[in-house]
């Protein structure tokens, strides 16, 4: 059996860097905005209270970081990383399916067509991806310069004989799609319970202190405003990453792809292959289509 190599367009490879750069920002700007909001309550609640005298100056320090926090939350709206983020994960996702679906020789990919024929089509449905979303092609310049839009290695295996094709899609596509969900899933299951259980053990910790306060008296330092602080925080983060959301969905996605595998043992032909493949793409592309739109509304 002739080594396959699995090499993918520019338009893939810029598009998945972009949007790998647009996530990091978005999330870096929300762990500044979240940090200024607690360096405030620490401040206000513990700084203060134990260096008496200076109120005027903790005052300044906090409408400081306040007007800095309103031109993170000006700069999160103008910049748009979520949307950017979004828009260059769907592109990539949609040129992945498209790659696939050229070596597989899946519709609109026929195997009566050559390797001319293939390519134009396939640089057809390139460009109507990217009309979908126009805005993202000006986030793609200067990345992945040594990419070619169509690689030697995609028509190579298109030529592959069918019993190579279908092995080179159920470990290339298939299984590595379900890896890749089973280890998101995994992943998120876990960082679901630890900020769970970070999110409970703050709030009991800011209990126990009031409670103490109720018998003891007002303490000098605010403590439990800067964990309720630190709870408020802990809660945006969870929110924004939807941890138990993409776990559930991932697990879904990871028993479709095996239920899917199973079926390709009665594939024989390649009458039956295309079909085959049409709906290992169809799988992948719910999930993803499922992702956007919940956090295009979150």
């Amino acid at each position: 059996m002739t080594e396959s190599k699995i090499d993918f367009p520019w338009l893939y490879c810029a598009s998945d860097q972009a949007s790998i750069k647009a996530q990091n920002a978005h999330f870096r700007l929300l762990v500044t905005q979240l940090g200024v909001f607690l360096v405030i309550s620490i401040i206000e609640g513990v700084v203060a209270p134990l260096m008496p005298g200076r109120e005027q100056l903790f005052a300044a320090g906090s409408a400081a970081l306040l007007a800095m926090g309103v031109v993170l939350t000006y700069l999160a709206r103008d910049r748009k990383f979520d949307k950017a983020w979004f828009d260059c994960r769907a592109v990539a996702e949609s040129v992945k399916t498209v790659t696939w679906r050229f070596m597989m020789n899946t519709p609109p990919f026929l195997p009566s067509m050559s390797d001319a024929e293939a390519s134009s089509r396939f640089i057809e449905e390139l460009k109507q991806v990217r009309a979908a979303r126009p805005s993202v092609l000006a986030l793609l310049g200067g990345l992945c310069p040594g990419a070619k839009e169509i690689p030697d290695s995609m028509l190579t295996n298109r030529r592959l004989p069918l019993v190579e094709r279908k092995e080179l899609y159920r470990t290339g596509r298939l299984i590595d799609q379900r890896n890749w969900y089973d280890g998101k899933a995994k992943t998120f299951r876990h960082s679901a319970a630890r900020w769970f259980w970070a999110v409970t053990g703050t709030q009991v910790l800011a209990l126990v202190l009031a409670i103490a306060a109720v018998y003891a008296g007002p303490f000098k330092v605010n403590m439990v405003g800067v964990l309720m602080t630190l709870v408020a925080s802990f809660t945006a983060w969870t929110e924004s990453k939807r941890n138990e959301d993409l776990a559930n969905a991932y697990s879904m996605a990871a028993q479709e792809l095996r239920e899917l595998e199973a079926l390709l043992t009665v594939v024989q032909d390649e009458a039956g292959f295309p079909k085959w493949v049409v709906d290992v793409e169809g799988a992948c592309s719910r999930e993803h289509t499922m992702w956007v739109a919940k956090r295009a509304g979150s």
